[in-house]
């Protein structure tokens, strides 16, 4: 007879997802505020908001995000790019990494009081999205 070989509950599951995904965020945060950010760490910050963008497009009730990212943290992602283009350095002022810093803690409250299933349908077809552009390209 096969062994089966126990799995943590779902719940479990997600929670260690969760920490992966705040440590990267947090990460991400503390590279922009020693002045050592990245590509990556870039990439990080737009993942974040594109991915709030597309969630909160699902519903009127979540319509609060899409605002809240096209008001407060796409100037701060456009401002960053631009800074790159200029100096050939990613950084960001004080402001900013204040504004991203508030992006980190308000992406952890949003996704608290969404289903799992949500994030799941969203970061799948944010990749597919993704895949799309690469191809294109």
């Amino acid at each position: 007879m096969k062994k089966i070989k126990p799995k943590a509950p779902a719940i479990v599951i997600r929670k260690i997802f969760e920490n992966q995904m705040e440590t990267r965020e947090w990460a991400m945060v503390l590279a922009f505020q020693r002045g050592v950010a990245n590509a990556d760490h870039y990439y990080v910050l737009v993942d974040i908001a594109n991915i709030l963008m597309m969630a909160g497009a699902t519903d009127d009730k979540r319509k609060y995000a899409v605002d809240y990212i096209q008001h407060e943290i796409y100037p701060v992602i456009n401002s960053i790019r631009e800074r790159f283009k200029r100096t050939d350095k990613i950084g960001c002022s004080g402001t900013e990494l204040t504004k991203i810093r508030e992006l980190v803690q308000f992406n952890d409250d949003f996704w608290k009081r969404q289903c799992g299933e949500l994030y799941s349908v969203v970061l799948i077809e944010y990749n597919k999205r993704l895949e799309a552009i690469r191809n294109k390209n």
